[in-house]
């Protein structure tokens, strides 16, 4: 099993507008894009595992400082993976949180940076759909109160 390291990397609030509201998403922005897709691997690998043997976690920690850690861990029989984000906004924790009391999913993207721009890895192929998240030790599930194509959605 690869275990990988920490390595730089941000973390973005995303919201994809639909009718009623918007789903929410997190995006992990990496110093570039060999990184950034190299990083998705492991959730590529959690996605097409197979079994039990697997996990992925992410969790919302407020600190001292009112702001927020993020804690994601994932667990396949290939990886295990730990990233830690800091100094994320309340705002944007409180957004994810409040958006999930009306849609069953958020989404996880990954994007880089080049020339100083951000720019997103390409939604359609880099994208996981989460329904569970944990938010100062509380375990928030989606709500599906509003109707979404999930399946086309990031095709439009």
């Amino acid at each position: 099993m690869e275990t990988t390291k920490n390595i730089n990397v941000h973390f973005r609030y995303v919201g994809l507008p639909i009718t009623d509201g918007e789903i929410p998403g997190i995006c992990f922005c990496y110093p570039n894009k060999t990184i950034a897709i190299e990083s998705y691997a492991i959730i590529h690998d959690y996605l097409t595992t197979l079994g039990s043997d697997k996990s992925f976690r992410i969790e919302f920690i407020k600190g001292a400082d009112n702001k927020y850690i993020l804690i994601m861990t994932i667990v396949t029989p290939n990886y295990s993976s730990d990233t830690n984000i800091t100094g994320i906004n309340q705002v944007d924790v409180k957004k994810l949180n409040d958006a999930l009391d009306n849609v069953a999913y958020y989404m996880i993207l990954a994007g880089y940076f080049q020339k100083g721009e951000f720019l997103l890895l390409s939604p359609t192929d880099y994208h996981m759909f989460k329904n569970d998240i944990i938010i100062d030790g509380k375990i928030i599930t989606g709500n599906p109160v509003y109707e979404v194509d999930w399946i086309n959605i990031l095709r439009q």
